[in-house]
């Protein structure tokens, strides 16, 4: 099981190296806050803003510094618009949250979208939840993160082989939404799915969903503020979602 492997490899991690690599939710307490120094680090470390932003938004604590100044040499530094405007926003309290704890709970909603499942009978709405991203790093295995969402079974289900998802945004959700396939883990009692993650021999990090945990699909402008998700390739039995980058996940189950 999932789980348990990433035990596996924390072990052999602390015996091979003297320290436990893998981050745990519950160790997020113990965690300094973030800082200017360190998402100047993160722009320039060439991860790109996704990431930047997650780091931002999962951060259990921030120590922002935004006057004139300091934005000032952010932008000069290298950070863009959008990450100081992250910053700015975390710093005030309306958005970031203290919970991307092991309860699952979700952060701020202001940047969830209405989403439906339309499928042969009828359209219902989806109800966003809020992953937590737990990570490892092993031996041989490399580094490799990954979302997890409570529970097994997403509430909504659907016996449509090829239902579509209705998304109210005005723009094109390519890149910002992600229809992904999501392994379920009996023991603990949850869904999850890899984010892109470098292997033991390197490779990219990013905020999206690896390959292999992709449904790829085709969009379509139904008219303005609203988009037609649709899968390429009929869905097997089993959970699914459409994954906001950033966290959220409007999931759905296909069944027999």
């Amino acid at each position: 099981m999932r789980k348990l492997a990433c035990a596996l490899f924390t072990v052999i991690l602390a015996v091979a190296f003297g320290a436990v690599a893998s981050a745990r939710p519950q160790e997020k307490g113990a965690e300094t806050a973030l800082t200017n120094a360190e998402v100047v680090k993160l722009c320039k470390s060439g991860l790109g803003d996704k990431v930047v932003l997650a780091k931002i938004k999962e951060a259990a604590t921030v120590d922002f510094k935004t006057g004139t100044d300091d934005l000032v040499k952010l932008k000069s530094d290298g950070c863009s618009s959008t990450v100081i405007e992250a910053m700015l926003d975390r710093s005030s309290g309306s958005s970031g949250s203290s919970s991307s704890s092991s309860s699952g709970g979700s952060t701020s909603s202001d940047t969830r979208v209405n989403v439906r499942l339309a499928s042969t009978s009828g359209e219902v709405q989806l109800t966003a939840s809020h992953g937590n991203r737990q990570q490892i790093v092993a031996p041989f295995v490399g580094y490799r993160h990954f979302m997890v969402y409570k529970e097994m079974k997403a509430s909504v289900r659907t016996k449509d082989r090829k239902p579509s998802i209705l998304v109210a945004t005005n723009a094109n959700p390519v890149d910002k939404f992600f229809i992904v396939t999501l392994q379920v883990d009996d023991d603990d009692n949850d869904r999850s799915f890899d984010l892109l993650s470098p292997g033991a021999w390197g490779g990219r990090m990013g905020d999206e969903p690896e390959g292999d945990s992709q449904i790829d699909y085709d969009a379509k402008q139904e008219k303005p503020g609203l988009w037609r998700l649709t899968p390429r390739k009929d869905l097997k039995v089993g959970e699914y979602g459409l994954y906001q980058v950033g966290g959220d996940l409007y999931g759905f189950g296909v069944d027999k």
